[in-house]
């Protein structure tokens, strides 16, 4: 899909929109048709003698119906796919370069990052993601991006009947965003914070804080507690609970050397124009840029460098717009 404007893409996509809904239509004329034609089959005494062709009938049926809705989701799914990819190098390019930071929108936080946060309770199979920013801020150098983890699951029989390619299954165990930045303190300990609506065990020691809004928000486990006092000193729980009431989905956090990894279970991609609503609309890109600064100002609001906004005024200024 090539288009170098909203105007155009917006065209695009109300073309996407008529041909769904034409394949739709046809879906249901095909079975309205076919129902029409098999109601002479549900007499009994035809369904006795005829049993085996009405059985290979509905089997047919299934197949080209199954079939035809299969067609018309891959092809929807590839134009979506297409639309928004078109959106992003019309919106985010110019958008993050006007910032000061780079994107590349088929990359993402990269596994050894994943596995290094010590945020997932298991490890994972394969990795994927999209959407992923990168640069400085200030003094501090950060990335992000949206984060898919999968689970394979195997199975010998399908293997054996239809070959390897059908015998693996990718099941979804995480969606959402994953941060990595800078911190301004060496950390020599492990210490995780997580919302308290996060059920994970954890090996590490709980420990509570001198706060007791912090406390009804967090938990925090480390395997050294004077550390962790050090990490979370007062200003920092302060600026953890007002990030806080910015996220939905609550956070994770992990302090590992000098990076702190942070996790937002969106449980969706994010930063994704919808095909359902008109892109030409300020509304539309305006919101999609809002909670992009949002998650950059993740190390505004957290105060991981508290000089970037004296040196990067703006960035600073794009921010508060």
């Amino acid at each position: 899909m090539k288009t170098s404007s909203l105007q155009e893409l917006e065209k695009s996509r109300k073309l996407i929109i008529k041909r769904l809904v034409l394949h739709i239509i046809v879906g249901f004329a095909i079975c309205y048709l076919l129902i029409n034609l098999s109601y002479d089959w549900l007499d009994s005494e035809k369904l006795f003698v005829y049993k085996e062709v009405v059985g290979a009938y509905f089997i047919a049926v299934y197949l080209l119906l199954s079939g035809f809705l299969k067609y018309s989701l891959a092809i929807f799914k590839d134009e979506e796919r297409e639309f928004r990819q078109a959106y992003k190098d019309i919106v985010f390019v110019p958008f993050f370069k006007k910032l000061n930071l780079k994107y590349k929108k088929y990359y993402h936080v990269h596994a050894i990052d994943i596995l290094n946060s010590g945020l997932f309770s298991k490890l994972f199979d394969t990795q994927d993601g999209n959407d992923y920013v990168y640069g400085n801020v200030g003094e501090v150098r950060f990335s992000f991006s949206d984060v898919f983890l999968y689970d394979i699951k195997y199975s010998l029989f399908k293997d054996i009947m239809f070959g390897y390619l059908f015998s693996r299954k990718r099941k979804k165990t995480f969606v959402g965003l994953v941060f990595v930045a800078e911190f301004n303190k060496v950390v020599n300990s492990t210490t995780k914070i997580q919302s308290k609506n996060f059920i994970k065990k954890e090996s590490l020691k709980k420990i509570v804080m001198d706060n007791a809004e912090f406390n009804d928000i967090f938990n925090v486990f480390t395997d050294d507690e004077i550390n962790a006092n050090y990490i979370l000193s007062p200003k920092f729980m302060q600026n953890l609970i007002q990030l806080n009431g910015f996220v939905k989905f609550g956070i994770r956090m992990s302090f590992n050397r000098q990076k702190i990894y942070i996790v937002l279970n969106h449980g969706k991609d994010s930063f994704e124009p919808s095909l359902f609503r008109q892109v030409i609309k300020d509304s539309v890109t305006k919101g999609i840029k809002k909670e992009i600064l949002s998650v950059v100002g993740i190390i505004k609001t957290l105060d991981l460098n508290n000089k970037i906004w004296l040196e990067n005024s703006a960035w600073a200024d794009e921010f508060y717009r």
